[in-house]
């Protein structure tokens, strides 16, 4: 059996500490993301769901302007992320999920409860499998990222053309390459977050800011899948 001095053992022994503060950090940091995304998912179930009760023509548009809400947001967030204190971010980010409730509110009136609660409950073990793969797998993603982008502009520019269209098979294919694509997105988000929390100074600041970041990526593509699963399987009223 091969004997280390006792300056190896030591170096062994900080190497091992480093690990474990590392890991424990990673996990810390991990958990403040799906703590701002669960948070995220359940102020826009809730703003949906109560808007559902209300008198369908009395909706009217808000809806729509949510949606170029929820658009605006996001493109002000990515630009201004870097010179934004973490409580605006955090402000900016609850908005989001609100407006996102009040653009989905109409889900509750065009389908029933229970094909919403299938397709959240896909949705929901889809990224609990896909989160674990993105955070355990030593498969670099990056390129399949790049690739998973181009596909969400594919399924925008679609989205948009079929609003004139109208074309339900359109619409199954849309639905169909979403639920692959958002489906890969979710892990890797997750392995960037991974290598993001490495590459991210101490400032506590600049961290609470990328976890909201991270949220909102998340957050972002759980929505997409949950609506992609919905528009193929879900029981329209």
């Amino acid at each position: 059996m091969k004997k280390f001095s006792k300056n190896e053992v030591k170096m062994r022994s900080v190497r091992t500490t480093f690990r474990r503060a590392v890991d424990v950090g990673l996990h810390t940091y991990l958990l403040g993301v799906y703590k701002y995304m669960g948070l995220g998912l359940l102020v826009t179930a809730m703003v949906a769901y109560t808007l559902s009760l209300l008198p369908a023509r009395s909706l009217g548009v808000f809806p729509l302007l949510a949606m170029f809400g929820t658009v605006g947001i996001s493109i002000y967030f990515g630009a201004a992320l870097n010179k934004m204190a973490a409580s605006t971010a955090q402000m900016l980010f609850w908005a989001y999920s609100a407006l996102m409730g009040v653009a989905l509110s109409n889900i509750f009136l065009a389908y029933s409860a229970q094909s919403i609660a299938s397709a959240f409950f896909i949705t929901g073990l889809t990224f609990g499998a896909m989160s674990v793969y993105g955070h355990r797998t030593q498969r670099d993603l990056t390129a399949m990222g790049s690739f998973l982008m181009m596909g969400v502009w594919g399924i925008v520019i679609a989205s948009v053309v079929n609003l004139f269209l109208k074309s339900s098979m359109m619409n199954f294919l849309v639905s169909l390459i979403g639920v692959f694509v958002f489906t890969g997105l979710i892990a890797y988000q997750t392995q960037t977050l991974k290598q993001l929390y490495y590459a991210l100074p101490s400032n506590k600041d600049i961290r609470e800011k990328m976890s909201i970041l991270g949220a909102l990526n998340l957050y972002m593509s759980v929505i997409n899948l949950f609506i992609s699963l919905l528009n193929l399987m879900g029981e329209r009223k």
